[in-house]
């Protein structure tokens, strides 16, 4: 059978093209989302202060501004520190240039290797995590402070070609700035959500005063005054009490702004959602193309493919995973996904699998192999939802495309048996 080549460059300037407009569609719905919520702004500065009408707009724009352009600046200071102090924080270790240690000097060989062919202007530091899973990551937001760190399961499971590949990809992206554009991306959708919170916040308090004043309401609207003459009750009086008046003429005066606070709330919340989206899609593209820089670094697919195999196979539940800020600067997701093997059958497949013992011709088998046929076509759905709704909002591409980026003949078979595998060794271990 012909071998089907891939034009590695032409996928690689795509890949790029693709990465671009991602970011250009991000700032646009970032811009798009403050500009919407301006107008309400605007609106309550001139209901609560009319002597300032006229100036509520700039007024509204200076404060859009001044909270998403602080929380942006804020969490890009926190980010921008040492690359390395991710990996430390993960409990890395720094390897020396003088180290004894086989596979420290082992992995400062690969990267020397790495950082030759990469052609970068500085090489960062290079750390060891100590966990079981295979994964590595690059971080830092420019180059001189930048570090690259792999898990000591990579340096134990992964030949020299599988790991110098793996540690390919990680400068796949120094060499391309994904680190340093995602961090951007970060900084920015952490400012529109801060901008959405304060809309969502004032909303809430809103409601809670409308509550407030509802169960005023609703309470007795009279109170009676009781006249005393030596130490006898002489009449009772029924006095009709304001608080019910009050309290409805002060909810006719909040309606305005508890309109307007929640459009806030609403516009806010799609912006928010429609930039994470797209901030997961940048993500997304940026890992196809380090897979592509690790080709184009190594020029041994092969190895990458077969270093993705044993990443699969290694996944397992982890520390690394439970910072997702972290966990989406690893080369794989660090979390298990062996509950997801029907998304790759069809549904005819799926359920011959989960049907497939019932062979007798009895009517009680034919109304079990009906309940298991209608069964294993509702959870097959619910995978494919899932499994959807998970590529929606995930960092990282699905580890099957990324192979066949790299190898287009590669067998769905092969990595529905691999699949298959870590199923079952994550059953054998819980059980």
């Amino acid at each position: 059978m012909q071998r089907v080549t891939v034009d590695f460059f032409t996928d690689q300037r795509r890949r790029s093209r693709q990465a671009l407009i991602t970011v250009i569609a991000f700032l646009f719905i970032v811009n798009l989302t403050v500009l919407a919520i301006m107008p309400f702004i605007s609106t309550i500065i001139g209901l609560a202060f009319p002597d300032i009408f006229l100036i509520a707009p700039p007024l509204s724009m200076i404060i859009a501004g001044l909270i998403v352009g602080g929380v942006a600046f804020w969490t890009m200071s926190k980010i921008a520190a040492d690359g390395g102090a991710v990996a430390v924080e993960l409990g890395g270790q720094k390897i020396e240039p003088g180290t004894n240690d086989p596979q420290q000097k082992r992995l400062l060989r690969i990267v020397e290797e790495v950082s030759l062919a990469a052609n970068l202007p500085a090489k960062p530091d290079v750390y060891i995590i100590p966990d079981q899973t295979i994964n590595a990551f690059a971080s830092g937001v420019y180059l001189d402070g930048s570090a690259v760190a792999a898990t000591s399961g990579a340096l134990e499971h992964l030949t020299d070609d599988e790991l110098r590949a793996v540690m390919a990809h990680e400068f796949g992206h120094l060499r391309y700035g994904d680190t340093r554009d995602g961090s951007y991306l970060l900084a920015v959708s952490s400012g529109l959500h801060a901008l959405y919170s304060v809309g969502r916040w004032l909303s809430k308090v809103l409601n809670k005063i409308y509550l407030f004043l509802a169960a005023i309401i609703a309470s007795k609207p009279s109170y009676e005054v009781v006249y005393v003459r030596d130490g006898t009750v002489v009449s009772r009086t029924e006095v009709p009490s304001t608080r019910a008046g009050v309290s409805l003429g002060l909810m006719l005066i909040l309606a305005p702004f508890w309109l307007l606070a929640l459009l806030w709330r609403m516009i806010g919340f799609v912006g928010v959602v429609g930039a994470h989206i797209l901030y997961f899609v940048h993500s997304r593209r940026q890992e196809f193309r380090a897979d592509l820089a690790a080709v184009q670094f190594t020029r041994q697919p092969q190895a990458l493919v077969s270093a993705f195999e044993k990443i699969v196979l290694a996944r397992r539940p982890t520390p690394l995973a439970e910072n997702p800020n972290y966990a989406a600067l690893m080369i794989d997701y660090p979390l298990a996904a062996s509950d997801m093997v029907a998304r790759y059958y069809s549904a005819k497949e799926w359920i011959v699998l989960k049907r497939g013992h019932y062979r007798s011709r009895g009517f009680w088998a034919k109304m079990g192999r009906l309940r298991v046929t209608l069964f294993g076509a509702f959870e097959w759905l619910w995978y494919r939802l899932v499994h959807f709704a998970r590529g929606i909002f995930s960092t990282h591409p699905d580890m099957l495309l990324r192979i066949r980026m790299i190898d287009p003949q590669y067998p769905r078979e092969r990595y529905l048996a691999l699949i298959r595998e870590l199923a079952l060794a994550m059953r054998g271990e819980g059980g």
